[in-house]
């Protein structure tokens, strides 16, 4: 058993915070790394032991603190109060100008998202609150209050939220550049105006009609380049794009969407969710012209029509060059829709 003394430990303290005076057998190449490097290694590691990197010498101490924090919390029901507690604390001790904040009430029902969490957004760059099991409450006394002038990536999932509470921190959000919303309830119709948006996520929910998203209108995105509706649960969904110039890829699309308005964006992306049916891919193709990549998410198989040999369109003369087919069994069905693509395209 090795023992360090004090002396010892003073010299490896100065031996890692100036690497020159370390010996070259044990030399410590890592501390040599600049802070933002060694910063991103930390923010790798779960929380626990990206604090304990404080411990390794007077190199290390400062960095946790100012390195961005990522704090995944799981909430059970047994010990909800002392989970809160345990996120504030960890956030309270925590000086840095931002951290990522994933929220999981796991056994939890009808559980609100703790305030004291959401009183830190001003420095908050990712925030993610998603329920596996029941739709959080998002607390309406705090919402008129929060800012979030650093938040990047917002992503919110079985959330009870308002339309004009959403709306309120969306404008809220200046430099917001993905946004995903999925399966919420209580905003049914979703308008989005942002200067710096490149990337919006949203969904419907499968369990519940009332209060969940039915209709999304891109007002203004100069920069916006990829809208993505991954599933769409019922019909009647309505997608309108107003001004998306940068607007290259779309999906998964599916024929639970009843209005897509588009105006005169060209697509040179596609997905597609839906069954294998050769009529319903055509009449998308029909629809995007100029799609280079396609993304094709097969359903459940049901009564297929891949009887269809040759078609003449622009996108399959002029423009696809890669077709991606997911959920594929190799069956007879699935390889005559292939075949489709092979002898067309």
């Amino acid at each position: 058993m090795g023992v360090v003394t004090r002396g010892k430990k003073r010299r490896l303290d100065e031996e890692s915070s100036n690497p020159q005076l370390a010996p070259r057998g044990g030399e410590d190449l890592i501390s040599r790394l600049p802070d933002d490097i060694l910063a991103g290694i930390i923010t790798l590691l779960p929380t626990k032991d990206g604090a304990c990197t404080q411990m390794l010498s007077r190199r290390w101490r400062p960095l946790w603190q100012s390195a961005p924090l990522n704090l995944e919390a799981r909430v059970n029901r047994c010990t909800l109060g002392k989970d809160v507690a345990t996120i504030y604390s960890t956030l309270l001790t925590h000086s840095g100008p931002e951290f990522e904040l994933f929220y999981d009430s796991v056994g939890v029902q009808n559980p609100p998202v703790p305030p004291s969490v959401l009183r830190l957004s001003p420095t908050l760059r990712v925030l993610r609150i998603l329920s596996t099991c029941d739709t959080l409450q998002f607390p309406i006394e705090t919402a008129c209050t929060l800012n979030f002038p650093h938040l990047k990536e917002l992503t919110l999932s079985q959330v009870n939220i308002a339309d004009s509470i959403l709306h309120g921190i969306l404008s809220r959000c200046t430099v917001l550049e993905s946004l995903v919303l999925d399966a919420n309830r209580g905003c049914s119709r979703l308008c989005i105006s942002s200067l710096t948006l490149r990337s919006l996520g949203v969904s419907d929910t499968y369990f519940s009609v009332e209060g969940m998203l039915e209709e999304v209108i891109i007002e203004d995105a100069p920069l916006l380049e990829r809208l993505t509706p991954p599933v769409i649960w019922h019909e009647g969904f309505v997608i309108r794009v107003i001004q998306a110039p940068k607007l290259k890829t779309l999906g998964y699309l599916s024929q639970k969407i009843s209005t897509l308005q588009l105006g005169n964006m060209v697509f040179q992306i596609l997905a597609l969710h839906t069954t294998p049916d050769l009529d319903v891919v055509i009449d998308f193709l029909k629809f995007f012209p100029c799609v280079e990549k396609l993304y094709i998410v097969a359903l459940n198989q049901g009564n297929l029509k891949n009887v269809r040999r040759y078609v003449s369109l622009e996108c399959l003369d002029l423009h696809l060059k890669m077709v991606e087919f997911i959920n594929y069994h190799g069956n007879l069905s699935d390889l005559n829709f292939i075949k489709f693509f092979v002898l067309n395209a």
